[in-house]
């Protein structure tokens, strides 16, 4: 049997793996309230491992979210470089009701422009419709080459949207 103050220690690790679980930080910090939350009406019964035990809740408070549809979109470039323009800034939409979570095709494309050279150009490339293989053409680099610079671009322009 455990008690709450078991826990406690273990907070650190909770706040990690919630923390790569979820995009942003403040959804984690929900992820791991929930966990303690739902964790601490069943904690007298535990008799296994409290540590593995609260993942365990933790992946299943994460799962509930998104069943219920309660989880984010966030950017799926990462996901799918092949989106184009009009796409773009359905990708980048977030489920929070807040505007300041929006972004448009042209906001990213500014963002996008920040990004240094190569990869910044190369994923501008790719969002305007050129295809991988014109651009390794083009370029004179490998097709890998330009899905190298287009995933690091995507990295990057993540978080400049702070995702």
């Amino acid at each position: 049997m455990y008690e709450i103050d078991d826990v406690i220690p273990l907070l650190p690790a909770l706040r990690r793996r919630a923390r790569n679980l979820c995009r942003r930080q403040a959804d984690a910090d929900d992820l791991v309230q929930d966990t303690i939350l739902r964790a601490m009406k069943y904690l007298h019964k535990v008799q296994s491992q409290l540590k593995g035990w609260l993942f365990r809740v933790m992946h299943g408070v994460h799962h509930d979210r998104h069943r219920r549809g309660g989880g984010r979109r966030g950017v799926t470039l990462r996901d799918n470089p092949f989106v184009s323009l009009e796409e773009l800034p359905e990708l980048c939409l977030t489920t929070y009701d807040s505007a300041a979570d929006e972004w448009d095709a042209e906001q990213v494309l500014r963002l996008v422009d920040r990004i240094p050279a190569p990869c910044g150009p190369t994923l501008k490339a790719i969002l305007l419709g050129s295809s991988y293989e014109e651009l390794s053409i083009r370029e004179g680099v490998s097709n890998t080459a330009v899905r190298t610079r287009v995933h690091r671009a995507q990295v990057q322009l993540a978080s400049l949207m702070n995702f």
